[in-house]
């Protein structure tokens, strides 16, 4: 496996489509989202004149002060920043090349090149820590169960690396898919644990590949999801359901409630929650543990360690929110259990949703 420190060439792009861009020309911003209201600000702080937002399923017609405007309504011979950075950007790109363009370039090589001024994007902080882990993530590489799973790993470090999204172009948006693969089969019984269940839907998933469950034990920290996932559930047995948040230990810490499906313990947390472990809260036997939790799965992990070394669970652990995560995850893992065969799956076009697999 190479990683390839190519940021200074995708630097030279996002430079050159600036110098490349006059004052009088408008520019459009496809993503009615933070990322694009930031580089709109911005541009205009530089003098640039912003026509509009590009949303073909945006219902307002309005957004931060701007018209929002379907493809089929733009004018010719334009310029466009792509600030689709989640779900489908290698297909948002796709849609701008057939667009009329004079140019265009994306929020990922433009933060590279002017990270002073516009904001880093949601779990790419500390990417330059790759090239010095290096032979870290060569290891990684090398006790990887198959070849989608190499293939994934070289994609995805470079374009956190370089944040060059030709690397993206490898991967299918497929949520429908994730955690739930060819090699992640259970027995007709199962238990499971929905680490962050949010909106139920992996918890909905699992009753229907495994109608003869067992439990499903359900952990959601912010009341309001969890009680908009009880209604949602309310059809499905022995669900037992806890409004904490997985840790290493019992606790109360912040948390910041307001973030959706990204919502996280952090220091500039709005409330306080409670916290709990595995090896506190769950003394049965567990065939799969999901762990999604916006950062705090690595504690989660050191708080189950009794468990996983007693019952070697399988387990899907999305490693995407912290770069450091994808060394010390399995490290961890594998100190509990040396005989797990370890997977790598991703499946948006964008930064979000990489899940490693240990079975």
């Amino acid at each position: 496996m190479k990683i390839i420190d190519e940021r200074q060439k995708v630097k030279n792009r996002a430079i050159l489509f600036l110098k490349n861009l006059e004052y009088k020309t408008e520019v459009y911003i496809l993503g009615t989202n933070l990322y694009g209201a930031v580089t709109a600000k911005w541009l205009l702080q530089l003098g640039y004149t912003v026509g509009g937002f590009i949303n073909d399923f945006e219902t307002n017609t309005k957004f931060k002060n701007f018209k929002v405007f379907k493809s089929i309504e733009l004018p010719t011979n334009i310029f466009v920043i792509n600030c689709i950075v989640e779900g489908r950007v290698i297909i948002a790109e796709q849609n701008i090349k057939k667009l009329n363009l004079i140019s265009h370039i994306d929020y990922f090589a433009l933060q590279l090149a002017f990270p002073d001024d516009l904001i880093e994007i949601n779990f790419l902080n500390d990417t330059s820590s790759i090239l010095k882990n290096a032979d870290e993530y060569l290891i990684l590489y090398k006790s990887l169960a198959d070849i989608e799973s190499k293939e994934t790993l070289k994609k995805i470090v470079n374009f956190r690396l370089n944040r060059d999204i030709k690397n993206l172009e490898y991967f299918q948006y497929r949520i429908d898919k994730q955690y739930f693969e060819p090699f992640t089969q259970l027995n007709n019984e199962p238990s499971f644990i929905d680490g962050g269940g949010f909106d139920g839907e992996t918890s909905i998933s699992f009753a229907k590949l495994y109608p003869n469950y067992k439990n499903i034990y359900y952990f959601e920290p912010n009341k309001a999801a969890l009680l908009a996932s009880q209604e949602k559930l309310d059809n499905l047995s022995n669900i037992h359901y806890f409004q904490k948040g997985l840790w290493s230990k019992t606790d109360y810490l912040l948390f910041n409630s307001t973030l959706g499906s990204a919502s996280k313990l952090t220091s500039q947390g709005n409330i306080k929650i409670e916290t709990t472990s595995i090896d506190d809260v769950i003394n049965s036997k567990i065939d799969f543990i999901k762990l999604d939790i916006e950062g705090a799965e690595y504690e989660a992990l050191i708080g189950a360690k009794q468990f996983i070394c007693k019952y070697k669970p399988l387990l899907a652990i999305c490693v995407y929110h912290n770069q450091t995560d994808f060394i010390r995850i399995p490290k961890l893992l594998l100190s509990y259990n040396k005989n797990y065969k370890i997977y790598l799956r991703h499946y948006t076009q964008g930064v979000c949703e990489t899940v490693m697999y240990f079975v």
